[in-house]
């Protein structure tokens, strides 16, 4: 019987401890689609840390990571995803370009029409979802479940499938695409990030 108690007991702690692991997130995990999505975390306008509950009321979340070279095209993308915000499906931009100030990249990003929430990006987020190219966006559902990583498509049919995801995920239906080619793969920003972003 004694053995049998110590045999619980050790069994009871393993389990409380590969939870702990579980839930912990030190930025070194790679994103698993359907799986919980990478813990989202990045600074205001004034440098001051944030995370998505400081925002939001809720897990689904569409984020959008992007530069002051695509602005042009993220904000064709908040006329598709700005109706879904109302809708309880938020989005938000990250500016991963560390390479120029958080004031000025906000001032472009005002100038251009920008009315989604900005935030900004040291590179640790970047590389935590794996950026390959912007913009490139991530969406999690209302459980905090990854549903989509990859970029908003090239061609015409892409951006086309793009639009109907926001759609899809409103309607708890898992997205018909989980992954489309980025805008500009060639800006691929975090690798150079570290510590520049002022």
């Amino acid at each position: 019987m004694k053995m049998d108690m110590r045999a619980i007991a050790a069994l009871t702690a393993a389990l409380c401890l590969s939870t702990a692991n579980a839930q912990q997130d030190d930025g070194s995990r790679r994103p698993v689609m359907n799986d919980p999505a990478p813990l989202i975390s990045f600074t205001t306008v004034f440098g001051v840390g944030e995370t998505p509950s400081d925002l939001f009321q809720t897990e689904a979340l569409v984020v959008i990571f992007a530069t002051g070279q695509t602005v042009d095209e993220v904000i064709r993308l908040q006329g598709v995803l700005a109706p879904l915000a109302a809708a309880g499906l938020p989005a938000m931009v990250v500016d991963v370009d560390c390479f120029t100030s958080r004031h000025d990249a906000r001032d472009r990003w005002e100038e251009a029409g920008l009315i989604l929430p900005l935030r900004f990006d040291s590179g640790a987020l970047a590389e935590r979802y794996d950026v390959f190219g912007v913009p490139f966006v991530v969406m999690r559902d209302g459980d905090g479940i990854l549903r989509y990583r990859g970029g908003t498509g090239r061609s015409a049919k892409d951006k086309e499938a793009f639009k109907w995801l926001g759609q899809e995920m409103l309607f708890n239906k898992r997205p018909s695409v989980q992954a489309l080619p980025a805008g500009d793969p060639s800006l691929n920003h975090y690798p150079k990030c570290s510590g520049v972003r002022r």
